[in-house]
């Protein structure tokens, strides 16, 4: 058996709730001598748009003697305006706003091996399976998101992946002081 796959297609991710890119208010009774007042709860960007994603999939399935069974996929998605919290001044009333800040591309490859090791009365079958996945950021829009907040240590910098951790390179402690360097 031999078997060649082939898939497309893009999809759109709002992830952001109804009508969160315009600003919601909050009301409540807790206004002026108990009257109802309200406040804004989310920052407004009318901005905001959707994700969108194009996923690309690759994969050959065969086997041989009906004991052993191969697949491997190789795929790449690629996010354009990829939806992220920015931070902002909090004199405007709130710390971050959402924005899409960047595109980005994951792609690899997973594959599996496939064994009948034992048939008849009692039957053993293994399987052995892995994978790969590089993420990478593209595009950075006009550095929205070149710092994350301190407590995280991210960033989103063109050409590496969304998940590392950046801090400082510590020199030490001052034998004088006990102070780190």
């Amino acid at each position: 058996m031999f078997r060649v796959r082939v898939s497309y297609g893009t999809t759109g991710n709002s992830r952001i709730g109804s009508y969160a890119a315009r600003g919601l208010y909050t009301f409540s009774n807790t206004g002026y001598m108990g009257n109802t007042s309200s406040s804004i709860s989310t920052a407004p960007n009318p901005n905001l748009g959707w994700e969108k994603s194009i996923k690309q999939n690759y994969g050959i399935d065969f086997n041989f003697l009906k004991r052993f069974e191969f697949t491997i996929d190789f795929y790449s998605n690629l996010t354009k305006d990829a939806i992220s919290a920015i931070p902002i001044p909090p004199e405007n009333g709130f710390t971050s706003v959402l924005a899409n800040v960047a595109n980005m591309r994951n792609r690899g490859f997973d594959f599996a091996i496939t064994a009948q090791v034992l048939t008849g009365k009692f039957s053993w079958k293994t399987t052995f399976n892995g994978g790969f996945n590089e993420n990478t950021v593209l595009t950075v829009k006009d550095n929205s998101k070149l710092f994350g907040p301190s407590t995280a240590g991210t960033a989103l910098r063109q050409g590496v992946s969304t998940s590392a951790i950046w801090g400082f390179r510590f020199m030490g402690v001052d034998p004088t002081t006990g102070r780190e360097l």
